[in-house]
């Protein structure tokens, strides 16, 4: 029992840095709480990895639990510390205001049956994932192949390493030995403040990556919708099998729709009015996580700067104001781009890349390929071969996604911003899968469901935006 409280307690220590941020910035607790715990098992399994990282890196032994503390209390002052002076009152530009809260409570208001309804649907179905999780763990406590080879196996290859990690990590030719270190170096982060390896760890970061994805998905429909539309897309993105399953797997594609959600979110503020702003210092630090994931989470980012700068380019926001915030972002994301930096030109081996583009424009042009993908593309969205799946969640997409577009374009930019990125996050997918150097079948059953589950929490999102709440603090 004991072993589950480290990652609680380093998800309350992320809680307390993104509380102390928010308050440097001028927000108050009342409009800050549903960030905190959005974001609080992100920031602070992020700072554990980087702590870790950093230390091993310089050739040391593991930390131990005092030194490692220590490390991410001096990562966290990165980002809480450097603050302008114009931006403590929450406003980048010096204007006067406040942070206006996300939830408010109507003078007047009572609780009605309706109310009651739903906080029992969200407990109900939140109680099913939490007490379901621990039974499904005993009969494979390390997850399922990718979380054994991979993840599991390589943090306990940091937690028991003796300073030679380098040289180690070159003769590694198994188990994609060049994917970052988000998911093995907070485990093994856990296991030195534990000082010892335990299978609770795993299970219980898992779990939380899992709820946080819910709240995240909420946080972010809320932001530009109705309470009811963000209460519905997180019930119905947790009782979505795929979700489950992988939920159970402890494979690393959850926590990077985790991420995915709070980095668009994150940097979708940067376009509201300067009293929604989320500080640019987070939006970095998030941007930043997503990187540290998965190689598909360098990809997502991409795709994300690349969405913003579209939107910017459309619309003629060419301010010097982006360069002031560009430069506090940067500061957000430093402690994570150079950690992944650093991996990736000592410690990682040679990528895929490569191999990728060998024969890309053939096999582009191959219209049998291109079948192929949409016809498995069919069978995951039909509501008759792709239930078992994913229950109603595609279904529902396509039609919200239909029957709302008026509704997203009263959201102003973040809906430009949001969309660009789902269209282009499914079109990369579809050109990996067109260029992928395996067996197009074989690759197409063993990881398709996985990259449609990164990108599904963001377009049930982007299907719901401005959903019953058009007026002008959505805008832009």
């Amino acid at each position: 029992m004991l072993a589950a409280w480290v990652p609680l307690g380093l998800a309350l220590f992320g809680g307390g840095v993104v509380a102390a941020l928010l308050r440097r910035h001028g927000w108050s607790w009342q409009a800050s709480w549903p960030y905190v715990l959005a974001m609080a098992p992100a920031v602070g399994f992020g700072l554990a990895s980087l702590g870790f990282f950093f230390w091993v890196f310089a050739g040391f032994h593991p930390p131990g639990a005092w030194t490692l503390m220590g490390l991410m209390l001096g990562l966290a002052l990165v980002l809480v510390g450097p603050v302008h002076g114009r931006q403590r009152s929450g406003l980048e530009d010096g204007s006067e205001g406040i942070v206006q809260p996300l939830f408010k409570v109507r003078p007047g208001w009572r609780l009605t049956w309706q109310d009651v309804i739903v906080a029992l649907l969200v407990l109900v179905t939140l109680g099913l994932v939490v007490f379901s999780f621990f039974p499904m763990q005993e009969f494979q406590p390390f997850g399922f192949y990718d979380a054994v080879a991979i993840w599991n196996v390589r943090a306990f290859f940091l937690f028991r390493s003796q300073g030679d990690l380098g040289e180690l990590y070159a003769d590694l030719k198994f188990g994609h030995p060049d994917y970052p270190l988000l998911l093995p170096g907070t485990l093994a982060a856990q296991y030195s403040l534990l000082g010892r390896e335990d299978v609770a760890i795993p299970q219980v970061t898992g779990l939380l990556f899992a709820l946080s994805a819910c709240l995240a998905l909420a946080l972010l429909v809320a932001r530009y919708s109705a309470l009811p539309a963000a209460v519905s897309a997180a019930v119905l993105i947790a009782v979505t099998p795929c979700f489950w399953r992988w939920l159970y797997a402890q494979y690393a594609d959850l926590p990077l729709a985790y991420l995915l959600l709070l980095a668009t979110l994150t940097l979708a503020s940067q376009l509201e009015a300067p009293t929604r702003r989320l500080p640019a210092t987070l939006a970095g630090f998030c941007f930043g996580l997503l990187t540290w994931i998965k190689n598909e989470g360098l990809v997502l980012a991409f795709l994300l700067a690349v969405s913003l700068v579209l939107v910017l380019l459309v619309t003629r926001d060419l301010r010097r104001e982006w360069l002031q915030r560009g430069v506090w972002f940067g500061i957000g994301a430093l402690p994570v781009l150079t950690a992944l930096g650093l991996f990736k030109m000592f410690w990682s081996p040679q990528n895929e890349t490569g191999m990728f583009l060998q024969g890309a424009i053939a096999k582009v042009l191959t219209w049998e390929r291109w079948w192929i993908i949409i016809r498995a593309l069919f069978a995951e969205l039909n509501p008759v071969t792709g239930i078992a799946a994913w229950g109603l969640l595609w279904p529902f997409v396509i039609v919200a996604g239909v029957i709302f577009w008026r509704q997203r374009r009263a959201v102003g930019r973040p809906h430009l911003m949001i969309s660009a990125m789902v269209v282009l996050a499914w079109a990369t997918w579809f050109t990996i899968y067109l260029c992928t150097p395996a067996d197009l079948e074989w690759h197409l059953g063993s990881s398709l469901k996985r990259l449609m589950l990164q990108l599904a929490p963001l377009t049930l999102a982007w299907s719901l935006l401005g959903v019953g709440r058009a007026d002008e603090e959505s805008r832009a």
